[in-house]
């Protein structure tokens, strides 16, 4: 008989145990659960899945620093990497909606009291809209965008601070 002074499953494991229990950590807590052999490792949904994986990673591959960055910072507070939150994005738009228009290399120019220049360079031409507000996750106002290869928008800042998000097939994107 052993005796437990510990809290159980309290130490940090990761594993496989004798085809019966795997060991994980998820979300910051530790797990256990039984070990499941798959049927079948090769259907059509995993296929589809691993598809939709390959082109998000891809495309993931292809933003840059600060873009990166942009993505880490949305992360901020959430046991979860801007990796984990892109590709989360992206992979659901691609088994959902078959495509995902990669924004990236969003920059602010031409900054004056009244307007500001929102430089966006998108993957491939599309139809988004631009939602603004002088709060984080308060979008009050918005604007049709065409996507196309370094689109420039003009939006009205009266001088304040705005924060903006641009959506597209009804999946966010979000630059704040």
């Amino acid at each position: 008989m052993a005796k437990v002074t510990g809290p159980l499953f309290s130490l940090d494991a990761s594993g496989k145990f004798a085809d019966s229990l795997v060991f994980a950590k998820w979300k910051g807590i530790n797990t256990v659960r039984q070990y499941a052999k798959p049927t079948n490792v090769n259907s059509a949904k995993q296929q589809a899945v691993k598809k939709a994986f390959s082109a998000a990673s891809a495309k993931y591959k292809t933003l840059l620093g600060p873009d990166k960055e942009a993505w880490k910072i949305r992360a901020t507070g959430m046991p979860m990497s801007g990796y984990n939150i892109f590709m989360g994005l992206a992979v659901k738009a691609l088994k959902e909606l078959r495509a995902f228009t990669l924004i990236n290399k969003v920059q602010v120019t031409n900054l004056t009291a009244s307007s500001a220049d929102i430089l966006i360079t998108a993957s491939e031409d599309g139809e988004a809209r631009l939602e603004y507000g002088d709060k984080p996750g308060s979008y009050y106002e918005s604007i049709p965008v065409t996507l196309q290869k370094d689109t420039e928008v003009s939006v009205l800042t009266a001088g304040i601070d705005y924060y903006f998000r641009i959506i597209q097939d009804e999946v966010l994107l979000r630059y704040t």
